[in-house]
């Protein structure tokens, strides 16, 4: 999974990678998960990065990559996509950069459940 939280220096946004053990389920509409809030991510004063998803809390750590890869989406229009003096061939492919991924947050191990407390 991929986030988005921050614009790097030199205008190419910068994503982040959420790597997770196991398997991520919407119970309610369907099997797709496109579009739904995940949990609320923090950081602590120690540093490390909670993930609560529902009654559980993941515990994990920002992990720098150590190549750096880009997000890519197909360019729709080619005449922007390459320089006047390129030839586009009907089947080219043309892409373009929208993130570059240098991190990613990981969270390897179990989740605790948060038991709350009645009074």
């Amino acid at each position: 999974m991929l986030v988005h939280f921050d614009i790097d220096g030199n205008g190419v946004k910068e994503w982040t990678l959420v790597e997770l053990q196991g398997r991520v389920e919407n119970r309610e509409e369907g099997d797709t998960i496109d579009g739904l809030p995940l949990g609320q991510l923090t950081r602590t004063d120690g540093g490390e990065i909670e993930l609560v998803v529902g009654n559980s809390k993941l515990v994990g750590a920002e992990v720098k990559l150590d190549k750096p890869f880009a997000v890519l989406v197909p360019n729709q229009d080619k005449q922007n996509a390459v320089r006047e003096s390129d030839v586009v061939e009907k089947n080219d492919a043309h892409w373009s950069v929208v993130g570059i991924v240098k991190r990613k947050l990981l969270f390897k191990s179990r989740p605790q459940p948060i038991v709350v407390k009645n009074e």
